[in-house]
């Protein structure tokens, strides 16, 4: 036997009271300092949908290039695709299919894990696609073609100079064009910095396994300098037009590491990309420490731009607060914003000259996403999705400390012209149906069935159900488990193992999670029963001649100390024969014979009954013997 008190039902309603109460928020304070934000893409979540900003999915994004309107284009190597940004975040797909590997030209056109991109000022985007082992071009209508290079073969490429027609690279990874239309590449697997001209020749610019160890990233200045970051080699090399190479910034010797300083001073870890803005800065994707690095222009003098060397993350915000995950291709736009393609992130991230935060966080059962410290470039927008679990609902939403559940109707809040620091809180409360159950009145013989029913409000999609019966003095028993069903109407029966007495009434609860928490609504039936002692006869089956001996048992839930029995045998008609009386004892056993003394049929069984007063009275408790038997 199962029980429960009344107690249980306050510290049920205190939980209630806890669960829905509000988060105490940091007031809005106001904020001027430049940092990074997500332009598009969730932290750590890989996929392929086109979407806006934190509802895109990207997978391994490894490039990225900035256009004249500010849109960015990502090469989405995992994926084989290249995908394009509008500078309010809405992804699609610019060119070629998620999954799908290959090398036409189209549309459709294929690719084979692309990670460089750049564009040109007409507009055309060129893209290193890596594993084709070719230089692929995409105009602004959509046409991709391949400007050089072959798969080679296997497909591991080759390394041949001359026309586009026969030129051949080795896994290229990086990709820059200059003001006359030179085209340079980072030719990772040939250890060597190619160029291709306008008119449609391939040369080697510098290279070598002693020159270059895995060259990546490429960037050119106007004199026509380019800048190689030599990955395996940890430095940022600088080739002249005439093919001189020279330690630029890092190690000369293969050092890794993460010192700033000028020149071969600075250490870098697998530097990756690497791009040049219009002032001359260049900015440095440095992978193996998880940093954004910059050298002002007109030197090599290198500091951290934005993130922390060492320290992996995906945080928003200031530029020193904010964190990388293996950060790879980068972008700059006219005002001089970079882009990142934070590959262990899979998102592409922007910095911006005035980062607002917006600190979202959600209590239990429930998420808010994109949550923690997010940064938000001064004046844009952001929004907000507020997801419960399931069985339960938004309880309240604050907004800088503000109540605006109302306001988020659909389960999103927008934050439009952001201008200071903000802060969004949601709490969760459990979403259970109303429970109704039909008044239950009468009495019942104790361990007998009684079946109970009840309605909801509304259809559940998670939890169960459980039955109790509460005394008069407020103990519960029972405690039968329901599984939900797919409608708002239920019943069961339950065994009235429960001490004798009046004044019983039935609960039936519900909780959101089946098999452990908190019961968490109520219903309750209105009325009360009483509960008797019962009588328990068993089956009886067969065919007995009529006027033979019937041996008949029966049991009793509890001793009785007055009053008496009888036996009789009834038909389904109706009609009840016999009636032999039977003297109580001390036990709860009784057995006694009966004469069949009845009409031929079948359909017969017995009852046993009960009356208080020995010789008069009515019978006031009855037991059924199961089944039916016959009289021939």
């Amino acid at each position: 036997m199962k029980s429960k008190t009344v107690a249980a039902l306050a510290v049920f309603a205190a939980l209630l009271i806890t669960a829905v109460a509000g988060v105490a928020m940091t007031p809005a304070t106001p904020a001027a300092a430049p940092g990074v934000t997500t332009l598009a893409g969730s932290p750590g979540t890989v996929g392929t949908v086109n979407a806006t900003g934190t509802a895109a999915r990207f997978n391994d994004a490894r490039g990225v290039a900035v256009d004249a309107n500010g849109n960015a284009y990502v090469a989405d190597t995992n994926s084989s695709t290249i995908r394009k940004i509008t500078p309010t975040g809405v992804v699609t797909t610019l060119a070629g299919t998620p999954g799908v590997i290959g090398h036409a030209d189209g549309p459709p056109a294929t690719f084979n894990y692309p990670e460089g991109i750049t564009r040109d000022a007409a507009g055309n985007i060129y893209v290193a696609d890596t594993q084709n082992n070719m230089i692929r071009k995409i105009t602004p209508a959509g046409a991709v073609t391949t400007v050089a290079g072959q798969l080679g073969v296997g497909g591991f490429g080759g390394y041949v100079d001359g026309s586009t027609a026969v030129a051949m690279f080795k896994h290229p990874r990086g990709i820059v064009l200059d003001a006359a239309g030179n085209i340079y590449v980072g030719d990772s697997g040939n250890d060597a910095v190619r160029k291709i001209t306008p008119a449609g020749v391939v040369s080697t610019l510098a290279g070598g396994l002693t020159v270059f160890n895995n060259p990546r990233g490429i960037a050119v200045d106007d004199g026509g300098d380019v800048y190689v970051a030599d990955f395996n080699n940890h430095r940022i090399a600088r080739v002249t037009a005439a093919g001189v190479v020279s330690t630029f910034a890092g190690s000369t010797t293969g050092v890794a590491g993460s010192a700033d300083g000028t020149g071969t001073a600075a250490l870098f870890s697998n530097p990756d990309g690497v791009v040049r803005d219009s002032s001359g800065n260049i900015y440095v994707a440095d992978s193996g420490n998880n940093t954004i690095r910059r050298m002002a222009a007109g030197g090599a003098v290198v500091t951290t731009y934005a993130g922390a060397a060492g320290v992996p993350g995906s945080a928003d915000g200031i530029l020193t607060a904010a964190r990388f995950n293996d950060p790879r291709g980068l972008g700059v736009d006219t005002a001089g914003n970079v882009y990142i393609a934070d590959r262990g992130n899979s998102t592409i991230r922007k910095t911006v000259a005035t980062v607002i935060t917006i600190t979202a966080t959600a209590g239990p059962n429930g998420t808010i996403t994109p949550a923690g410290a997010i940064g938000v470039a001064s004046g844009g927008s952001i929004t907000f999705t507020i997801t419960p679990n399931a069985g339960y609902a938004r309880a309240t939403v604050l907004v800088g400390g503000v109540n605006n559940t109302a306001a988020v109707t659909s389960g999103t809040y927008t934050f439009t012209n952001v201008t200071v620091n903000q802060t969004i809180s949601a709490t969760f409360e459990t979403n259970a149906p109303v429970i109704t159950v039909p008044a239950i009145t009468g009495t019942y013989a104790q361990n007998a069935s009684l079946l109970v029913s009840w309605t909801t409000s509304a259809v559940v999609s998670t939890g169960e159900f459980a039955v109790w019966a509460q005394s008069a003095g407020g103990t519960w028993y029972i405690g039968k488990i329901v599984p939900r069903n797919a409608t708002t109407a239920y019943s069961t029966s339950v065994t009235l193992n429960v001490p004798l007495g009046s004044g019983y009434s039935i609960i039936v609860g519900y909780r959101p999670n089946a098999g452990s928490g908190a019961w968490t609504t109520l219903g309750h039936s209105s009325g009360t029963f009483t509960v008797a002692w019962g009588i328990t006869v068993p089956t009886i089956t067969g065919t007995y001649a009529q006027n033979a001996s019937l041996p008949v048992s029966w049991t009793t839930s509890a001793v009785v100390s007055t009053g008496e029995f009888a036996v009789w045998a009834r038909l389904a008609t109706g009609s009840w024969y016999i009636g032999k009386i039977v003297p109580r004892n001390a036990t709860t056993a009784y057995s006694t014979n009966v004469t069949l003394n009845v009409p031929l049929a079948s359909g017969y069984s017995i009852a046993v009954g009960y009356r208080p007063t020995a010789g008069s009275g009515a019978w006031t408790v009855f037991g059924q013997s199961g089944g039916t038997f016959m009289v021939n």
